[in-house]
């Protein structure tokens, strides 16, 4: 019986020594690699707005500086008691959603027409209105007509103090 376990205490080490080495190489394996790759994070970026107030009325152009054609889209956030209408604007349309949407695709480098926002404060002398802006990258269907997806929107924000 004592050589019995003796025997299978030996065929154990032997077995675990065969086995180390390869799980050694395994788990100690290294591979090295040169050379550099240019990440990018998001699909453009678009800059700041210009935009300017003259007679309480906020005039918004949004330019595309990204890498690739978009459609865009404006909202507003107001205090109560502030209303925003849209004047006459060029391209632009107000969606159900509260958004300004620009129809035509703004092309890499070049900048929508102006929204013409009109601000009435009522009672409030000292308020602000903040502008969002959002492109989203334009995809063609397999028809070839231009669509988008504002759930991968490229955003930023201006603030915009009016004060009367």
């Amino acid at each position: 019986m004592k050589k019995r376990l003796v025997l299978i205490a030996m065929a154990l080490i032997l077995i675990s020594g065969i086995a180390i080495k390869p799980a050694v190489a395994y788990f100690t394996d290294t591979v090295s690699a040169e050379g550099m790759l240019e990440l990018k994070v998001g699909d453009g970026e678009l800059d700041k707005m210009d935009d300017s107030v003259e007679n309480m009325v906020k005039k918004i152009a949004i330019t595309n500086t990204g890498e690739f054609d978009v459609f865009v889209r404006a909202g507003v956030i107001a205090p109560d008691g502030v209303t925003v209408t849209m004047e006459a604007s060029d391209g632009w349309t107000k969606g159900e959603d509260g958004y300004y949407y620009y129809s035509p695709i703004v092309a890499i480098g070049e900048t929508s027409g102006k929204l013409n926002l009109k601000v009435d404060g009522g009672e409030l002398t000292d308020f602000n209105v903040i502008i969002v802006q959002e492109a989203t990258k334009v995809i063609y269907d397999e028809a070839g007509n231009a669509t988008f997806d504002w759930n991968s929107a490229i955003q930023s924000q201006t603030d915009a103090d009016l004060v009367r």
